[in-house]
């Protein structure tokens, strides 16, 4: 069987050896498709792959290390690694063994990883469950929402780290006051289809949102040194 994500470029194959196509680079987190072959990583995981990075959990919440050990040309080699660009994993090469120094790589998962990580999986995987395995909605998404891309580089981090928890809710809404710097701040992130106002007039965050914002939010985070890792 193979994954339904055509074309030309890099084919990988996940843990039941279904293969697949991405055509992004992993270290350009700000290029185009880079979110929507991400989301299709998620959602060629395999069981066993996705077991693999909730074991990981599990142990560094008992206060072990465990390593997410992968090979080139697979879907978890390439996940893991632009896991790094939102501060969910980390690269441990001392974790690889002598023998396959030319073959594999490491990762560790973060403090942060343990968490948000976890969320970015159950998120990316719902959504596109949802949509019966298309990532269009979410490459959507990132498109009207990078063009905040600039804002998020220079805002202040206590503004961006606000943000990322109020799009973060489905039930987050905001009191719409006019002349207001609040207002003046969620009218441009309704211009990239973030937020809207309700029937109330108070501001809401719309539902693709909490599926993508936080998460695009913390490239930023990781970026500008916010996320401990």
């Amino acid at each position: 069987m193979k994954w339904p994500f055509g074309g030309s470029g890099k084919v990988l194959r996940n843990g039941e050896q279904q293969e697949m196509r991405i055509t992004s680079t992993r270290d350009a987190p700000h290029s185009k498709g880079w979110w929507e072959d991400t989301s299709a990583l998620v959602y060629g995981l395999s069981k066993g792959d996705r077991s693999t990075y909730v074991a990981a959990v599990e142990q560094m919440r008992k206060g072990n290390t465990a390593a997410l050990l992968t090979v080139e040309n697979t879907v978890t080699d390439e996940l893991w690694a632009r896991m790094v660009h939102l501060g969910y994993t980390q690269p441990a090469p001392d974790h690889v063994p002598e023998q396959l120094k030319d073959k594999a790589s490491a990762h560790s998962v973060t403090p942060y990883g343990s968490s948000e990580g976890m969320l970015f999986l159950g998120a990316a995987m719902a959504q596109m469950n949802g949509d019966g395995g298309s990532t269009k909605a979410r490459a959507a998404f990132a498109r009207g929402f990078s063009k905040l891309d600039s804002h998020h580089q220079n805002c202040p981090a206590d503004l961006l780290q606000y943000m990322r928890g109020f799009l973060a809710r489905s039930d987050s809404t905001l009191a719409a006051g006019k002349g207001a710097a609040s207002d003046r701040i969620l009218a441009t992130y309704a211009k990239a289809g973030a937020v809207e106002k309700g029937d109330a007039g108070n501001w809401r965050v719309v539902p693709a949102a909490v599926f993508n914002a936080p998460f695009l939010l913390d490239i930023f985070l990781y970026e500008r040194g916010l996320i401990e890792t």
